[in-house]
């Protein structure tokens, strides 16, 4: 069967954003979701716990600031997301594409070896959890463009949406702000195509 994850990124980046994913979540267009877990404050701890308490996916968006040591940044981010979320990340993947060259072929080989799942950027997955397809992003796809991405996969392709769900929030500086909104017409419209098209949505732990 062909699969789909509904991918929210930037939990924990805003406490506005957190609760548009938690209710995307509620309404089965997001079915995952990437923690920037440097972004955590305690004001979020209930929305931390109301986020584990849905059957989404909860993974780890690693944030890289500089040409630093990237395995050292990985595995400190890593164990800071165990000690908040008191569990494994379901998924490893990148904040923005600064760094993807350079850095996350790090992030691929920490989760081969401590059997995670990651997000599929065209690069090489042998020997490792990921999409048969390479993800692509929502926010400057257009929606026909990603339903024509779908009608390219043939049966056992998966693939992730990767989305930025949320609402415009004066307090968060980011170069995302009044498109999330966009997102989650979106989210909402490629779920009902998948429910319509057979197409089963999961999380990176549904994959094999």
């Amino acid at each position: 069967m062909k699969q789909l994850i509904l991918n929210a990124d930037d939990f924990c980046l805003s406490s506005v954003f957190n609760d548009v994913i938690i209710e995307m979540i509620s309404e089965g267009a997001v079915s995952s979701t990437s923690v920037m877990i440097d972004r955590f404050d305690e004001s979020q701890r209930d929305q931390v716990v109301e986020l584990k308490n849905t059957s989404a996916g909860i993974g780890l968006h690693i944030e890289f600031t500089s040409d630093q040591d990237f395995l050292k940044e990985t595995q400190r981010q890593y164990e800071l997301f165990k000690q908040v979320f008191e569990q494994e990340p379901s998924h490893l993947d990148i904040h923005k594409s600064d760094y993807l060259e350079s850095g996350y072929s790090i992030i691929v080989q920490f989760a081969k070896e401590h059997n995670l799942s990651f997000a599929h950027h065209n690069i090489d997955t042998e020997g490792g959890v990921s999409t048969t397809k390479q993800s692509i992003g929502a926010i400057h796809t257009s929606t026909d463009k990603i339903v024509t991405w779908l009608e390219s996969f043939e049966n056992d392709d998966s693939g992730e949406l990767v989305l930025h769900p949320g609402k415009y929030d004066p307090n968060c500086k980011t170069s995302l702000n009044y498109e999330r909104e966009v997102d989650v017409v979106k989210a909402r419209l490629i779920k009902k195509y998948c429910v319509a098209n057979d197409i089963d949505i999961i999380s990176f732990s549904d994959l094999n």
